[in-house]
């Protein structure tokens, strides 16, 4: 007895099989992150903000100082140092969200760095190790688990951590820097994997998200934008050396076996037909329900002559391995249409006009065969 071909796996090329409408996410080493633009949007509103929380934390602090009778406002201090540093950080962030398209992937993760040193910096100068100067220590943090891959965001924490203990240690007592550091540090560590979980969770949904509208839910094949989308890139892109195949496939009299069979049976024709066009296609072309019985299958850098022994191997399998339902042999057929740009078309629009005059005639010239364009 005839086997079904084996089903292969769904290849999913990002470059290829993005939708049109840009949902690809931009790829990362694993330090900066999936999403430069925001990401540094981000970093630029966390040097205002860590502005604004060193300025007013460090004036928070000598005010409540005043009112215990502990110490005094120090204008100087204020205006030459706390002020200037506190404007600066707060002017970088403006800078960073006006040249955030300009500005490479590594600058998200240069931003929080640069903010920790600051923090650092002010700390240093103001000669205040208090909660409440080393709070704007969790931003950098906060940033890392939200925007930075796994290894920028553990460099970020590590760094803040060093430093946190850095000011720490210079600054107070050494029974003070102990108890501070341990809970600051223990806040941290907690504040990162909290934030960095909920993230990860919120991507996979997402993935799930864009999985669901890619891909056909009953067959498994990929949904017609992203064949369009991958289309569109292939032909109007940089032409490669062996062109762009196209090859369109209509299941034959599928009525005629959703109404005698069941439609049980007619989803199971589907998914058969789709099997056997993985199973004759390699794993970088994209295989297409683009209708009810219709699919396509988009063979990038292929040749004319290699697209049609592909599309005469479908034939071939769909006659030598009919759907088996139990103790059903159903057989299947398909007429098939096979196109190549440039050969035959220079446009999408004229590859797909091409491709449908190839399935056309095979259905013309009585089905179950292979049409070219006149």
């Amino acid at each position: 007895m005839t086997r079904s071909p084996e089903i292969v796996p769904v290849h999913r090329d990002p470059a290829l099989h993005a939708p049109a409408a840009g949902l690809m996410r931009t790829g990362s080493t694993g330090w900066t992150t999936t999403d430069p633009l925001r990401a540094t949007r981000a970093a630029g509103f966390l040097f205002m903000l860590g502005g604004v929380v060193l300025l007013g934390s460090t004036i928070l602090e000598k005010l409540l100082g005043v009112a215990r009778g502990d110490a005094v406002i120090d204008l100087s201090l204020l205006l030459t140092v706390v002020v200037p540093v506190a404007l600066a950080v707060i002017g970088a962030g403006v800078l960073l969200q006006l040249f955030a398209r300009r500005m490479p992937a590594v600058g998200a993760l240069i931003g929080p760095l640069a903010a920790i040193a600051l923090v650092v910096a002010l700390d240093i100068l103001t000669n205040d190790a208090t909660a409440g100067a080393q709070a704007a220590l969790l931003l950098p943090v906060v940033y890392a688990a939200a925007y930075l891959e796994r290894n920028g965001m553990i460099l970020v924490i590590a760094t803040t951590i060093v430093a946190l203990l850095g000011v720490s240690v210079a600054l107070q007592s050494a029974t003070g820097a102990y108890h501070d550091s341990f809970f600051d540090v223990a806040i941290i560590i907690l504040c990162g994997v909290s934030v960095t979980r909920a993230r990860r969770h919120r991507e996979r949904g997402l993935d799930e998200l864009r999985r669901r509208a890619d891909i056909d839910p009953l067959t498994g094949a990929h949904l017609r934008h992203i064949l369009d989308g991958a289309l569109q890139r292939l032909v109007e892109g940089s032409p490669s050396h062996d062109g762009v195949a196209l090859i369109l496939v209509d299941a034959d009299h599928f009525k005629t076996v959703n109404d005698r069979e069941g439609h049980v049976a007619g989803d199971a024709a589907l998914r058969h037909v789709v099997t056997v066009l993985r199973h004759n296609v390699r794993p970088s072309d994209i295989v297409s329900r683009i209708g009810g019985d219709e699919f396509a299958v988009l063979l990038p850098d292929c040749t004319r002559r290699s697209a049609t022994a592909r599309a005469e191997g479908v034939l071939a399998d769909l006659r030598a391995a009919p759907l088996v339902l139990g103790d059903r042999r159903i057989a299947l057929s398909a007429s098939v249409g096979v196109a190549h740009c440039p050969d035959d078309a220079e446009t999408v629009e004229d590859l797909y006009h091409a491709a449908d005059r190839g399935l056309y005639r095979a259905k013309r010239e009585g089905r179950n065969r292979l049409g070219l364009p006149a």
